[in-house]
């Protein structure tokens, strides 16, 4: 339980703050550098999702210790970044794209064994994470399909600055929306926790 708590309190932050990279990299990237950066677009969209999953996948590292099996946690890595490696070797074909993609694939693959090696320590299920995840991840869909939907209104005379300040008001806009008409349970603990009181 306590595991699950801090699971879907990260997912809850991390997963809007990731697909809301995706979705904004163009302005982002073409505000902040200019148009010599342009490429770097492609990878942070490749690569948003690949943090949106690590988010989560870095807590394991506390069951391990806890249940004093961190040598089982260093095997797991030892043969998860072998697998790595070789997904890189192979992504180099296509240049640097090709290692982001490589990497995201690889990192997508072997996303259940992360979790099922350490959750048979504690009795967890991989449907269990899945249960306390669904919520954040469908809300930081809808936002982000709403974001994409308004850029593709957006005049095309609005600077980049707007187009990221007006998305990034509208994403948090809906997301909290979202979230308040059907995760409010979880919306409320975060909420607690940041020491701002229980959404009534």
């Amino acid at each position: 339980n306590a595991y699950l708590n801090v699971a879907k309190t990260i997912a809850l932050i991390s997963f809007p703050l990731m697909m809301g990279v995706m979705v904004l990299a163009s302005p982002f990237v073409l505000m902040a550098f200019g148009e010599k950066w342009q490429p770097v677009i492609l990878l942070i969209m490749v690569l948003a999702p690949v943090g949106l999953i690590q988010s989560i996948e870095t807590t394991v590292g506390s069951i391990y210790s806890a249940k004093g099996r961190t040598d089982l946690m260093f095997y797991w890595g030892v043969g998860a970044g072998l697998f790595v490696i070789m997904a890189f070797i192979v992504g180099l074909q296509w240049g640097i794209v090709g290692v982001a993609t490589a990497y995201a694939i690889a990192s997508f693959s072997l996303s259940y064994l992360n979790f099922s090696i350490p959750f048979q320590l504690i009795d967890l299920k991989f449907s269990q994470l899945l249960g306390v995840l669904w919520k954040p991840f469908m809300n930081s869909l809808i936002m982000f399909v709403v974001i994409i939907g308004f850029k593709a209104i957006l005049p095309a005379t609005f600077s980049y600055t707007t187009e990221l300040d007006l998305s990034i008001a509208l994403g948090i806009s809906v997301y909290g929306i979202a979230n308040w008409l059907n995760n409010k349970k979880q919306l409320n603990e975060l909420w607690v926790l940041v020491g701002f009181g229980r959404i009534k």
